[in-house]
C-alpha cells in the first residue's frame, strides 16, 4: 500500500472525525478486538500485481469502538510493531461480517466487506466486496495471528 504522509494535525483530525462517526455504531465483537499480525512476502504483492510493496510484518489493530489501524514493520530490535499506523479505517461488525471504511490516507477510497472467523488465535478474513486491491491482498493472503 502506498503511504502518503499526513501532517500530525491532519491525522489527529481524521481520527477525531472517525471516532465521532463511530460513536453511533455497534461495538466491535470482543473476539475481533485486538492486534493481529502476519508476514507478507514481497513476492505475494507481486503475484497479485501490486509491485513495489515491501515484504515484512503487517498488523491490524482493531479496537472495540470501531477504529482499525494498519501497521507495517517492526522496531529496530525487531521485537515489536512500529509505533505509528500508516493508515486507519472505521470498522463495524455484525455477526460474521466486518465492514471497513475508506482509509484515512485516501489510498482505499471506498469501503470493504469481509466475513471473519477467529479460531485458535488466528483471524481469517474472506472477501465479500473490496475494490481496493492492496487492502484485499493484505486482508486475504493468509490468516493473521493474535499478537
Amino acid at each position: 500500500m502506498k503511504r502518503n504522509l499526513i501532517p500530525i494535525g491532519g491525522a489527529v483530525a481524521a481520527l477525531i472525525v472517525l471516532a465521532s462517526a463511530n460513536a453511533a455504531t455497534t461495538a466491535v465483537p470482543g473476539a475481533l478486538v485486538g492486534t493481529w499480525g502476519k508476514t507478507m512476502q514481497e513476492s505475494t504483492w507481486t503475484r497479485y500485481h501490486i509491485p513495489g510493496e515491501p515484504g515484512g510484518h503487517y498488523a491490524i489493530a482493531i479496537d472495540a469502538s470501531g477504529i482499525a489501524k494498519l501497521y507495517h514493520g517492526t522496531d529496530p530490535t525487531r521485537t515489536k510493531r512500529v509505533l505509528f499506523p500508516f493508515t486507519t479505517m472505521s470498522t463495524a461488525a455484525a455477526g460474521g461480517t466486518v465492514k471497513f471504511g475508506p482509509t484515512t490516507d485516501g489510498f482505499c477510497p471506498g469501503g470493504a466487506t469481509y466475513t471473519w472467523t477467529v479460531s485458535g488465535g488466528r483471524l481469517a478474513l474472506k472477501l465479500v466486496k473490496d475494490d481496493c486491491d492492496a487492502r484485499r491482498v493484505l486482508m486475504t493472503a493468509g490468516a493473521f495471528a493474535r499478537e
